[in-house]
């Protein structure tokens, strides 16, 4: 990696994270870029890399690779002048506030090609690999998910014009997970209690069904997804979703302090140096469909009615 030159545009925590693996992976930290000054410059020291306020001097200093962590609110323009000029990019999850900003780019990166991925880390998990492999041996029936946590302390999270609303930025998760271990969702009915107390109902195309709940009211955080199956059931368990039971096979992976941000962070980097888009396990195009699932619920929970999702012929989640 050491002849990569990354750009990070957004000096906040995930920022801070692609700058800190980019540079444990010897990659140059060579832009950062903030409107808050002091957080830019903070970041730059560190690195020794050039603080900007804009996205601009990125392309100016021809990087390699932009890491795009502003919040949800705000993408679209620079990932379409990534795509125009031809440089890869790795963004934040989730793609945005909806999904219907999200189709002109994932139809300008069916035009215009380029090394593409997003944050969507726990795809990057060994125990979810390992889940993902034993689930394709088995005969699915249903999950049973949550994610039950306190407010993350950041003023534009709560914001739904900056976030999409908490459910929005952090369930994501739990939605992207059962997309790449149980397959697409087709239909979803969702009930709101404010946006920060959310239960949905889903139907997958196997024919798997399950639950979601999620809620940000707690003091202390609680994540997990049990997934069932004719043969039995795997447990994940954890902000790391590790694996804590499996009564499938009965193979459990040794427990172990696992870097996931450094694990993405290597594999965004390796697409890059080789042009492997194939190596990503989460792109523009099917993080898309992440969120079109995630708008599905909201729509639900104001007509009160179930939503039906339809796919492409061939789509299904990546991995």
């Amino acid at each position: 990696m050491s002849q990569l030159r990354v750009g990070v545009v957004g000096c906040g925590r995930m920022g801070r994270e692609r700058a800190r693996c980019s540079h444990a992976l010897d990659a140059r930290v060579e832009v950062v870029v903030d409107l808050d000054h002091g957080r830019s410059t903070d970041m730059a020291s560190k690195y020794g890399a050039k603080a900007a306020s804009s996205a601009d001097d990125c392309f100016r200093a021809g990087v390699d690779a932009i890491f795009v962590c502003t919040a949800p609110g705000s993408r679209g323009p620079l990932e379409l002048s990534c795509i125009e000029s031809g440089t890869p990019f790795m963004v934040e999850k989730p793609v945005g506030i909806s999904a219907e900003p999200c189709s002109a780019l994932v139809r300008q990166l069916q035009q215009r090609p380029v090394v593409n991925a997003v944050g969507y880390m726990n795809r990057y998990r060994k125990s979810v690999l390992l889940a993902r492999e034993i689930l394709s041996r088995s005969t699915l029936i249903g999950v049973s998910a949550h994610w039950v946590c306190r407010p993350y302390g950041v003023e534009w999270w709560t914001d739904e014009r900056s976030s999409g609303g908490p459910h929005n930025e952090q369930a994501t998760h739990l939605f992207d997970l059962m997309r790449f271990l149980l397959g697409e969702i087709v239909e979803i009915e969702s009930m709101f209690q404010g946006p920060s107390r959310v239960s949905s109902v889903v139907k997958f195309r196997s024919g798997a069904i399950g639950t979601v709940f999620y809620s940000c009211d707690a003091q202390a955080k609680d994540i997990g997804l049990h997934i069932f199956a004719r043969e039995g059931s795997l447990t994940l368990r954890g902000w790391d979703f590790a694996m804590t039971g499996n009564t499938i096979d009965g193979v459990l992976p040794a427990m172990e302090n696992e870097d996931i941000f450094l694990a993405e962070t290597r594999t965004f980097l390796e697409a890059v140096r080789l042009q492997r888009r194939d190596l990503v396990r989460s792109d523009f195009a099917d993080a898309s469909h992440t969120q079109r699932v995630m708008d599905a619920a909201r729509q639900s929970s104001i007509t009160g009615r179930a939503v039906r999702l339809t796919y492409p012929a061939g789509c299904g989640a990546q991995g």
